[in-house]
């Protein structure tokens, strides 16, 4: 039988954290704080967990936890509360598919700042490939409507770097098709030019 220990305190390392202004990340603190309410041996008793998974929240996301209705009656179980939580969280809602709003919102924030390094580019890569995947799986773009979306964020020096390297690796594909989904796997190598123009 594994060694039962207390749930950590707040600011322990390993305790779970969660920032309210960051809704997508809900479900992953609720996960964290299922791990370590196992380890306490809480995690079959609903009550302990409602009351528990409080002491890792902001006082306002406290306050309002503890006026739903799944949180006051005894009889609702843990699932049920988490449920409710979720719902008045719409960024974090497990299944909440990505928008073209969402793709453009990305790729505005990195043109407005500019991609001018590698660490930015795969920041950029990284942001954009996560609201992208979803919009490939629901065929809601095809792989070369994201290259291109993918390629504005850049600066029109980087772009015609991008293009004429593309240029040399398909040579015979027509210019709106020398960049698809295989090859947005990775960021593209790009060498950046030690200042750019502002």
């Amino acid at each position: 039988m594994a060694a039962i220990h207390p749930l950590p305190a707040r600011n322990e390392r390993s305790a779970p954290k969660w920032d309210s202004e960051f809704e997508e990340q809900l479900p992953t603190f609720f996960e964290e704080f299922e791990a370590v309410a196992t380890t306490a041996g809480i995690n079959n008793d609903d009550t302990a967990m409602k009351k528990g998974v409080l002491r890792y929240t902001d006082q306002q996301s406290m306050r309002f936890w503890r006026t739903l209705p799944t949180y006051e009656d005894a009889t609702k179980t843990w699932t049920e509360f988490k449920d409710e939580v979720l719902v008045h969280y719409p960024g974090a809602l497990k299944d909440a598919e990505s928008t073209m709003e969402d793709l453009r919102k990305v790729v505005s924030e990195y043109a407005g700042s500019g991609v001018t390094n590698s660490k930015e580019l795969l920041t950029y890569h990284r942001d954009f490939s996560i609201v992208a995947k979803s919009l490939l799986t629901n065929g809601i773009l095809s792989g070369v409507q994201v290259a291109s979306i993918y390629t504005e964020a850049f600066s029109e020096t980087i772009r015609n770097r991008l293009d004429t390297r593309l240029q040399v690796k398909y040579p015979r594909n027509p210019k709106d098709k020398r960049i698809h989904l295989p090859s947005c796997a990775k960021p593209p190598t790009i060498s950046f030019p030690m200042h750019q123009p502002q």
